[in-house]
């Protein structure tokens, strides 16, 4: 099952907002969204960003489980298009904060660390505790998290992620989708597409 009838099979970069019809482009992006996802997996706390993220990334890796097709299923792109540009730019400067924590060997370097991770700093104050209180947030990666997180970032740097067009886009075709083939609106936001079950919530859906 696809997204759109005009699905592209080449390896042209698509046009903005059209990311979403290249099978080649979305099969990197949804390898990208599997290493970051076990990544967020890993992290010993869990910021907002991340929370969401997993929130709805876990519905495609039980399908990924079951054994359902996962890159062709226009819930599933939709969704890994939608968590990408909502939450990866929030993301991405903490892990660079987290890799930087890390390098200097994890250690904190304020007095003041202790305390301030009592009244929530962590949180509050992430990116500054991140650096400067690695130990007292109980931040400190693993060397193979460590791995897992450059190569990451490697990822992300030679992977067209998508934009905000991108997900324009992709909803676009979704609501296409609909009436076109006159797909049941509760069917298809209870993520079944005919006939077809997957473990997309409503929730996700909502743009």
């Amino acid at each position: 099952m696809v997204l759109s009838v005009s699905v592209r099979q080449g390896n042209a970069e698509p046009q903005s907002g059209q990311l979403f019809a290249s099978l080649v482009y979305m099969r990197h992006v949804f390898h990208f969204d599997q290493l970051l996802g076990e990544v967020l997996l890993q992290l010993p706390e869990h910021f907002p960003p991340a929370t969401d993220y997993l929130e709805t990334y876990k519905s495609l890796a039980l399908d990924r489980i079951r054994g359902q097709e996962v890159i062709g299923n226009p819930l599933h792109v939709y969704t890994v298009i939608k968590r990408l540009v909502h939450y990866w730019p929030d993301i991405k400067p903490a892990l660079e904060h987290y890799m930087q924590a890390a390098s200097k060997g994890c250690e904190d370097t304020h007095p003041e660390c202790q305390n301030w991770s009592m009244i929530n700093e962590c949180v509050i104050n992430r990116n500054y505790m991140l650096v400067y209180c690695p130990q007292a947030c109980h931040v400190c990666p693993s060397p193979a998290l460590r791995s897992e997180v450059l190569k990451l970032m490697s990822a992300s740097e030679t992977t067209v992620l998508p934009t905000s067009d991108d997900l324009t886009g992709a909803a676009l075709a979704l609501t296409r989708l609909q009436r076109i083939y006159r797909l049941p609106i509760n069917s298809f936001m209870a993520g079944r597409i005919a006939g077809v079950s997957s473990s997309v919530s409503k929730s996700s859906l909502v743009y």
